[in-house]
């Protein structure tokens, strides 16, 4: 217990959080650049995402065989990306014009669609391995798929930085295995 006084409260949200309010000290995310100019946004860790489906999907609709045969498929994404205008991420130097079938607001929903088969989705990696390992979900073009993507870290740049936010970050900072 190598800080006992902080109190740690955790909001899980795929929305950026309101700063200015000042309820919020940091947040962990994938938005780049970030969603607010007023926000310092440092790099925590990297992850590499993972395009899937379940067996019954491909069963139903076929293994694509080559990448732009996933234009002819149910792909569900994220509302963000479709804001971003990253419907697919993939490797330097490949690129996709895909139409969402389905757009979502959470990545949980999107990973139920796919165990479901109701479509694919690319998802993190950390996100997919318990499907992948016990083949609820397939893989598919992983020679194709966006690597060592960034997972960030933000916090105000108005707001003094706080020892409390600097113990926390050093502190998570310390072992980021735990999320490989």
């Amino acid at each position: 217990n190598l800080y006992p006084k902080i109190q740690l409260a955790i909001d899980i949200s795929e929305d950026m959080p309101d700063f200015a309010g000042g309820n919020t000290d940091i947040a962990i995310g994938f938005a780049s650049p970030p969603p607010d100019e007023d926000l310092i946004q440092r790099t925590l860790c990297k992850t590499n995402y993972v395009l899937c489906g379940s067996p019954e999907y491909f069963a139903q609709y076929s293994y694509p065989e080559k990448l732009t045969d996933l234009i002819q498929h149910k792909y569900i994404c994220h509302e963000n990306r479709v804001v971003s205008k990253q419907i697919i991420k993939l490797q330097t130097n490949h690129d996709l014009d895909i139409k969402p079938y389905l757009v979502l607001n959470k990545v949980s929903s999107m990973v139920e669609c796919a165990l479901n088969g109701i479509g694919i989705v690319q998802i993190p990696n950390y996100l997919a391995k318990q499907y992948l390992d016990n083949g609820r979900l397939i893989a598919i073009f992983p020679e194709y798929q966006a690597v060592d993507r960034d997972i960030y870290y933000f916090y105000s740049k108005f707001r003094y930085v706080e020892p409390k936010i600097r113990s926390f970050i050093d502190f998570f900072f310390a072992d980021l295995s735990v999320l490989s």
